[in-house]
């Protein structure tokens, strides 16, 4: 991911929280903030760590407690644990709470199977276990 495409996934995010603050006072808040920098086969990044810790201060400053965000960094983020992570916030959130999912990291692109995809590719995010 380039620092223009981290750029753009902030702005889209910051753009989206603004927009829930005005949500139910009863909503509950939940993240999910992942952030992979040091890889085990591909190559390093610079700004994933960086930009997780950016987005956590940004969703306090919103209500969102630190008790109802997980934090996935680097080694911690693998295929398993991210999936695992993500069933357990359709498990715990329910209609009308706030749930933010942020990725910053590689993405990468696989072979469109569904036909859906213009340019015959589906995008993909890359754990820290990818190859």
């Amino acid at each position: 991911m380039t620092k223009r495409h981290s750029i753009c996934a902030l702005f889209f995010l910051l753009m989206n929280v603004f927009l829930l603050r005005e949500s139910e006072a009863t909503a509950k808040s939940y993240a999910l903030l992942v952030g992979i920098s040091q890889y085990k086969y591909v190559k390093s990044l610079v700004w994933p760590d960086r930009d997780v810790t950016n987005m956590q201060k940004i969703l306090v400053e919103y209500g969102f407690p630190t008790a109802n965000t997980k934090i996935l960094l680097n080694e911690q983020a693998t295929k398993k644990a991210m999936m695992a992570a993500m069933v357990r916030l359709q498990r715990v959130a329910k209609r009308g709470d706030r749930v933010v999912f942020y990725y910053s990291g590689h993405g990468s692109q696989v072979v469109d199977q569904s036909g859906d995809e213009a340019d015959g590719s589906d995008e993909t995010l890359a754990p820290y276990d990818a190859k």
